[in-house]
């Protein structure tokens, strides 16, 4: 992993220990982002950022875009995220639905997502 991707995942790890609370936090990290919208670390840090907001669509579409960016280093913990996400998506249906046994929440991608990160990180 080279300096600069231990550098970003640090600063924005620190960035996104705490919701974007404050415009300022939000403005910046957005502007980063729209600066660097192709950067897998960027991505990544995104999909974390909107995770800890409860945008699970935004996280979601995060996880997925740096998963398939092939960084190597990014793998694991993308496809873990990922399966957080999605886990977090069917406990919404869950809550949201009157009857929950009417319509079972589909657990299966998030199974999926953890199975994959589990392959390559026994």
């Amino acid at each position: 992993m080279s300096k600069l991707t231990v550098l970003v995942i640090f600063v924005f790890s620190l960035l996104s220990s705490q919701k974007s609370d404050t415009p300022f936090q939000a403005a910046n990290f957005s502007s980063f982002l729209e600066n660097h919208p192709d950067v897998p670390e960027v991505q990544f840090n995104a999909g974390f950022e909107a995770f800890q907001n409860g945008e699970l669509e935004q996280a979601q579409r995060q996880f997925n875009s740096t998963v398939e960016s092939g960084n190597l280093a990014l793998l694991f913990p993308s496809l873990y995220n990922l399966g957080n996400t999605l886990y977090s998506k069917a406990d919404q249906t869950v809550n949201a639905q009157e009857n929950p046994q009417s319509q079972p929440p589909s657990y299966a991608e998030a199974v999926q997502a953890y199975r994959k990160a589990l392959s390559l990180n026994p």
